[in-house]
């Protein structure tokens, strides 16, 4: 049963050749459907024409309900949906654009310190925590060897080392500068970057000197490095006048370091 209240106003005034004007305001509070709806509608009679306007004005809607046919009608109708979702953490992950293998060309000794170095290679660090704690890249690199020399005196248990060399990480191609590596969000990736955030996180200086310890390369602070970041790396080696190449390899001997990245929770 729908209850109806009513107040009505009635003014009228006569004047001389004219027809009765009458309005009526009417006020309606209408129940149903489980949520309230307000009418108001103005009548209004002059010249023995008749004009209606509603207004309705749903408030305090329900959840929906899967039942059908629905249980009551009402117009304007109105019900609510919750909507909900369950996010998982994920983790750390690194990408290499060169496959896990870079070269460095080849070098002429001539008694002159030189440098070689790698063509830009992109390593896309990843964090997928979702925890905002910022994170460390660290790299460390084995000593270059030969296993398998031209003279053929270089093996496994047996390796030819390339003594007095030195491996660098750095931001930049010149090789007697030092910079940060440019950095950017990986394409489908919407990141917290900034190119100064590499080192926002530890006190780094460029080129930094990689050996079998592992060094801190790239360091976000909290609330940085979310989402996947490209950093634009360059290896350098330095190779000084007084390299040793093992007679033992042989001219022409390619050899080879391992460099271990390792992404971990930081600064």
């Amino acid at each position: 049963m729908m209850e109806v209240k009513k107040r009505i106003t009635r003014t009228s005034s006569r004047r001389a050749g004219s027809t009765f004007l009458r309005a009526r305001e009417v006020h309606r509070a209408a129940f149903g459907h489980g949520a309230r709806m307000a009418v108001v509608a103005t009548i209004l009679l002059a010249s023995g024409a008749l004009f209606i306007g509603v207004t309705a004005l749903p408030a305090g809607a329900t959840a929906c309900s899967s039942t059908t046919p629905p249980s009551s009608y009402a117009s304007p109708d109105s019900c609510t949906i919750n909507a909900t979702v369950t996010i998982d953490s994920g983790n750390y992950a690194i990408a290499e654009s060169d496959n896990g293998s870079v070269s460095l060309g080849t070098v002429t000794l001539t008694g002159y310190n030189a440098y070689t170095e790698s063509n830009n290679d992109i390593i896309t660090a990843v964090d997928a925590t979702g925890s905002g704690g910022g994170w460390n890249l660290t790299a460390s690199a084995t000593g270059f060897t030969t296993t398998s020399g031209p003279s053929g005196n270089c093996s496994s248990t047996t390796p030819c080392t390339l003594e007095n060399v030195e491996l660098s990480y750095n931001g930049d191609s010149a090789p007697t500068t030092g910079a940060d590596p440019s950095t950017s969000c990986d394409s489908g990736s919407t990141c917290t970057d900034n190119s100064a955030y590499c080192t926002s996180g530890a006190s780094l200086s460029y080129p930094i000197a990689l050996s079998s310890t592992a060094a801190d390369i790239c360091a976000y602070s909290s609330s940085n490095g979310m989402g996947a970041v490209n950093l634009s790396s360059m290896w350098w080696l330095s190779i000084p006048g007084n390299t040793y190449s093992s007679p033992y390899a042989g001219s022409g001997a390619t050899f080879s370091s391992t460099i271990t990245l390792t992404l971990s929770s930081g600064p």
